[in-house]
């Protein structure tokens, strides 16, 4: 365990004891209306609102939100996060949980804590700011709150209008705080208003940053701060958005005094004042976190596991289910927020049904997708109908509901379709966008954005056909059970014949080669860097395109030619140099993200695919490794948020082990699929839960409570015979069964599984 950091609260929360970290270390709170803050251990970060119409508007962009404390007798001042100030601290810890943050602090016999949260609903996030006179005098204490106001979003504008200089902020008593409104006539909606606002009466304000700040404009020297001297009151149009407030309290030896204070959106002054009156309301604080704690302990039930492993345990049963949610919240892209709704099936059915027909209605008439719909990005990748099977398929398998089928869902185009339509155009698209040799093209690119073959538009993508291969299975069996056997029986054959294609053209003599040009080959023994690329090899076990002789070649060259300590990277050895042939990949340098960086999100292809083949030592090895604050690559050292998955993990030299790109990753979808499904082998299934561990030896028993169909199944898993070798044993409340699959009770009871 870091001697930064430490699991509390069975995992709920995380405490970090410093201020300071490698690099600010985020928790991200927000509620279904569509408002987002992050904050950091110190306390800073963004304030967003994303309307259901995927219209961002931004009240503070990072860092954007500063609390500052002053001993107004002494002329000491502090922020209770550390920063932008600096001053130290006799005593810091922040601690993160799932919904809130709580920074803590002691300064010169002044205790102070700042609470942040979002409520469940409305515009607007909150802090509750708590000040105790720990000494035995009484004590004079100023509070400055102040934000960063933006007002600015993305949505359709001409040329410069986006920007602050159209924004008034003004002190309105009616809301004891600070009103901001923007006169840009482009706004999409009439929440292009915002505050900053106290639950007392202020002594001072300033909207005018510079004001504040003096003349070097520093949020960590300003000069009216420093100087010891009050807010003056000033009013501001455009420039130096930055605003602030003055509470001066006096405090009695042993003393308390709590402030509330909040920033949000709002469509006027009266309905801001409107929101902050609840949002005032005492105890407000309080039950607004127990209905967001009773929100989160609701779908973190829905799957709980027990390993040996306690950090695995702790990660997996709760921030990675935070992390998939937040995924899905933050990210409007095909296979991304596809892959996510997959992992969240498990604990939230009902929100994955949405954001897959969310998903579904950014596919075009002929089968291909956007890549995202926001920011707006059509460029054609050529992997996106894979994972429009995956999410609709595990949905079903999930649930039961088959008339999922039926549904009519727009094209991002023209017309409608049911969603099984939609499932048929994008694999008919992918058998027939197909290159000189029968394969896939890669289009611009596939899920690797960096691999653009500008030298051939008729290369084809080796990882993409193995995709394919995935589909028709997948599409077969659905099929079947339609009873559609003519449709099933076409797929399946279609799978055969891609099947020796692959195996005839991509095949390298140890492993499958990525992509395939007029040039030659991308991926392959005799390529200068980037000799092997992952994917197509997790991908040919996930699409069943892999002989049973050629299996054993391939898993020698995932483990001896590619994995690293960090992970699995998207290609090894990286490029040393750019080619347009490879694209973006040899622009990055060697080692950076799909340059030979330990790709996170395709080491957990790489945990699933292990998985699906009984490899579970091998699962969990790669778990571990791109985990965070893993004992070869510490969050000390890479940066990383200790409590959530990153995206990559840096091998060139002169930034080794540095990670990029934490919370807004697939990662977590996947991994913690790799774990429930794979390694313990609780596996949805068209029939009910398909029990088939892959545990590794020293792991000797297991548990899953997982609620499926109505019902919830207490699944103990005993690996005393070796599961990943051979078929359990399994007894439902007592009984033995026959087979693997255990029945659908939907009853509403707990059902007692013993494996072993």
């Amino acid at each position: 365990m870091s001697n930064l950091y430490k699991f509390s609260k069975q995992g709920r929360s995380l405490i970090i004891n410093t201020p300071v970290t490698p690099r600010p270390w985020m928790n991200y709170l927000w509620n279904a209306d569509g408002y987002l803050m992050g904050v950091s251990q110190q306390g800073e970060g963004e304030s967003r609102y994303l309307t259901p119409r995927v219209e961002l508007e931004t009240m503070s962009d990072k860092p954007g939100r500063y609390l500052y404390l002053r001993d107004d007798e002494a002329n000491i001042s502090w922020n209770p996060g550390y920063r932008p100030l600096f001053t130290s601290l006799d005593k810091f810890e922040c601690e993160h949980a799932l919904s809130y943050t709580e920074i803590r602090a002691e300064k010169n016999g002044i205790y102070s804590s700042v609470l942040y949260f979002v409520p469940p609903k409305g515009l607007q996030e909150v802090w509750k700011v708590t000040i105790k006179n720990l000494s035995s005098k009484v004590r004079k204490i100023s509070v400055f709150p102040a934000i960063d106001v933006d007002l600015a979003g993305s949505f359709p504008e001409p040329r410069y209008y986006n920007n602050g200089g159209f924004t008034t902020m003004t002190y309105e008593e009616k809301i004891n705080g600070i009103y901001a409104w923007t006169n840009n006539p482009y706004v999409p909606h009439d929440k292009f208003k915002g505050f900053l606002a106290c639950s007392e009466k202020v002594s001072g304000y300033d909207c005018k940053g510079d004001v504040f700040l003096g003349g070097d404009t520093s949020v960590s020297h300003p000069l009216l701060l420093m100087e010891g001297r009050d807010c003056t009151n000033s009013s501001n149009v455009s420039s130096c958005r930055m605003v602030v407030l003055q509470n001066k309290l006096v405090l009695q030896p042993g003393e308390t005094r709590e402030l509330i204070y909040s920033v949000g959106f709002c469509s006027s002054l009266d309905d801001a004042a409107k929101a902050l009156a609840e949002v005032f309301t005492k105890g407000y604080s309080e039950r607004s976190i127990a209905e967001t704690d009773a929100y989160w302990n609701k779908i973190i039930d829905n799957c709980w596991l027990e390993t040996p492993d306690e950090k695995i345990n702790n990660i997996m049963n709760i921030w990675a289910k935070k992390q998939m949610i937040f995924c899905g919240v933050g990210k409007k892209g095909v296979r991304d927020n596809m892959q996510i709704a997959d992992g969240v099936l498990q604990i939230w059915p009902e929100g994955a049904r949405a954001e897959i027909l969310d998903v579904l209605s950014h596919q075009f008439k002929d089968g291909h997708t956007v890549l995202t719909w926001f920011p707006y990005d059509d460029t054609y990748y050529s992997d996106q109908p894979i994972w429009l099977v995956m999410g609709v398929t595990g949905y079903i398998k999930e649930t039961g509901d088959y008339g999922i089928l039926d549904e009519i869902v727009p094209y991002q185009d023209e017309g409608s379709a049911t969603v099984m339509e939609h499932l048929k155009v994008g694999l008919k698209l992918k058998e027939t966008d197909l290159g000189p040799n029968g394969l896939c093209k890669l289009r611009f690119a596939d899920w690797n954005d960096a691999l653009n073959v500008y030298t051939d538009e008729n290369a084809e993508s080796i990882f993409v056909s193995m995709g394919l291969g995935y589909m028709l299975k997948e599409m077969a069996d659905l099929a079947a059970r339609m009873g559609d056997k003519k449709f099933a029986e076409s797929c399946m054959d279609k799978h055969a014949k891609l099947k020796k294609l692959v195996n005839e053209k991509a095949w390298t003599g140890e492993y499958y080669a990525m992509v395939l040009h007029k040039d030659g080959r991308i991926g392959a023994p005799e390529c200068e860097g980037g000799n092997i690329y992952i994917n197509p090899q997790t991908w040919g076990i996930l699409g069943d395109m892999i002989p049973e002789d050629r299996l054993p070649l391939v898993l020698k060259s995932m483990d001896e030619k590619i994995e690293h300590d960090f992970g699995l990277p998207v290609n090894w050895p990286p490029y040393e140099k750019h080619s347009y042939t490879i694209g973006r990949m040899g622009a990055f340098p060697y080692g950076m993200y799909e340059n030979g960086g330990a790709y996170c999100h395709a080491t957990g292809f790489g945990i699933v695919a292990n998985a699906r083949i009984g490899r579970g030592e091998t699962a969990i090895r790669l778990l571990k490794k791109i985990m965070p604050d893993h004992e070869l690559n510490p969050s000390s050292k890479s940066g990383a948020e200790p409590f959530v998955f990153t995206n990559c993990y840096i091998t060139n030299p002169k930034r080794y082990g540095w990670s990029s790109g934490s919370w807004m990753t697939g990662t977590s979808a996947w991994c913690f699929k790799g774990l429930v499904e794979g390694v313990l082998g609780v596996q949805r299934g068209y029939d009910g839960l398909i029990i088939k561990p892959a545990m590794p030896k020293d792991w000797k028993e297991a548990k899953v409570v997982r609620k499926y169909r109505g019902a919830t199944y207490s699944i103990k898993i005993s690996n005393s015979k070796g599961l990943a070798e051979g078929k359990p044993e399994i007894k439902v409340d007592g009984k033995l069964m026959a087979g693997n699959v255990l029945p659908v009770f939907a009853d509403g009871k707990v059902h007692e599984v013993e494996v072993g």
